[in-house]
């Protein structure tokens, strides 16, 4: 298994490296569009995080799901989207897309040794490493406008990067119980580009500023979930007849973070073509530098509850509600305005017959999701944008050396609406591999 992570690492860190292409205009504003850390199996379910948890698969945004882990989990997972942006009559279409997530997952306590040495126990203790995206900044706008006495002016703006973090998570099980904890570093940097082109004007100085923010910052998060039991006895003839309800709650306080800057400004000659111009200008006038520029920031406070139904391996289904205190977020180097966001969140998940040995059809698990809610960018000062997004997924199962194990597969299609300029229809498609074993930790022994 060791040699198939090293592969599916190499393969990821490529193909994360490679496929950062697309335009997102609203990425401009703050530290760019969120990625949303749900792995492709939750997605599916419309982002069914508090109350989510299973065995054999990582639910990394409540960490109390970890102490529900009966295998070491590998996860990793990718995505590609297509966006069409429309401006009044006008539209435009991109695609981007890259790394998902990256997971490590596993029990501390391995279950065939509990099995081997005959022991039952109320406790467990799972353990989860991740490398996840952040958010996503890149963008290219043009604005043309006419200034009286000026002429015609035109604005350009660009923009790259993002923050990724980092994440260490721990979860307990006590009996019906199970409580865990997430903490992590944030990293990464941010570049920006702007340009004032004076079209009319004769022997003209255009204006160019750049800027690169890096930031850093620890955060953590924890989480909570107690199962009840509605089997009644039976799920000591058959698990799969096994029936719970389970209420779930995660969320973290406001967290502190710092920034590193670097800032340029200058004025450009009349030869200058812009942004875009890939040849070097040599009559260029720095107005300003500065590096080093240290500054502070708040990231929000996040607060998300849930509650799950579940029979067996055969049906899932639960509803999700998550809010982030927006409004309270402080950043110094950032443009925009910004207001509090939640999320709801409706999803299910089938499985025909888990145990069928001769139609593979029935083993594939048939998922469906809706979210929708709101973003925390506000445009223009007054519309906040709404988001809505329908998911369709399949866990497809497949057995590897005597594990099992999962390539999970969704389509999503969304929008980014509201009462804002412009508009976005997306469509993505995001699969996610799972690589289960449950021989780690494991003691052999011998007679």
């Amino acid at each position: 298994m060791l040699r198939t992570i090293w592969l599916f690492t190499f393969v990821s860190l490529v193909v994360g490296l490679s496929a950062q292409t697309g335009n997102s205009p609203y990425s401009r504003l703050g530290i760019g569009d969120l990625v949303s850390n749900e792995f492709s199996h939750l997605r599916s379910l419309g982002g069914l995080s508090a109350a989510y948890s299973s065995p054999f698969q990582t639910n990394i945004l409540n960490p109390a799901s970890l102490g529900h882990l009966s295998t070491t989990s590998f996860e990793i997972g990718f995505d590609t989207r297509s966006s069409k942006y429309t401006f009044g009559n006008e539209s435009q279409s991109f695609w981007d897309g890259g790394l998902t997530h990256m997971s490590l997952a596993f029990p501390i306590f391995n279950p065939l040794n509990r099995l081997l040495d005959r022991k039952k126990t109320d406790f467990n203790w799972g353990m989860s490493i991740s490398l996840l995206p952040h958010s996503r900044v890149i963008h290219a706008t043009e604005v043309s406008d006419v200034v009286p006495s000026v002429g015609e002016v035109t604005r350009q703006y660009e923009g790259s990067g993002g923050t990724n973090k980092i994440s260490w998570g721990n979860g307990f099980k006590y009996k019906q119980l199970y409580f865990g904890l997430n903490v992590g570093y944030l990293f990464g940097t941010i570049s920006n580009e702007r340009a004032v082109l004076f079209e009319d004007l004769i022997l003209q100085f255009h204006d160019y500023m750049a800027d690169d923010h890096s930031y850093r910052g620890f955060f953590w998060n924890g989480g909570v979930q107690y199962v009840f039991d509605l089997s009644q006895g039976k799920a000591l003839e058959d698990e799969r007849q096994i029936k719970s309800l389970t209420i779930g709650l995660h969320g973290n306080s406001r967290w502190s973070y710092k920034t590193v800057s670097e800032q340029f400004s200058a004025l450009k000659s009349s030869v200058w073509g812009g942004l875009s111009d890939d040849i070097p200008d040599e009559e260029t006038d720095t107005i300003f530098y500065a590096d080093d520029i240290q500054n502070k920031g708040k990231m929000p406070s996040e607060f998300g509850i849930g509650i799950t139904y579940q029979r067996g391996t055969k049906f899932l289904m639960g509803l999700n509600y998550r809010t982030s205190g927006w409004s309270n977020y402080e950043n110094n180097v950032d443009v925009g305005s910004f207001d509090n966001s939640w999320q709801f969140s409706l999803g299910g998940e089938f499985v025909p017959d888990a145990d069928s040995y001769r139609f593979y059809h029935r083993r594939i698990r048939y998922r469906v999701g809706l979210q929708f809610g709101t973003d925390p960018r506000v445009i223009e000062g007054e519309d906040q944008i709404k988001d809505l997004s329908i998911n369709l997924g399949f866990g497809l199962p497949i057995i590897l050396s005597r594990q099992l194990s999962f390539i999970n597969l969704g389509v999503e299609y969304g929008q980014h609406g509201g009462q804002i300029p412009i508009k976005e229809n997306f469509f993505r498609l995001h699969v996610g591999v799972s690589l289960n074993n449950n021989l780690w930790f494991y003691k052999r022994k011998f007679n």
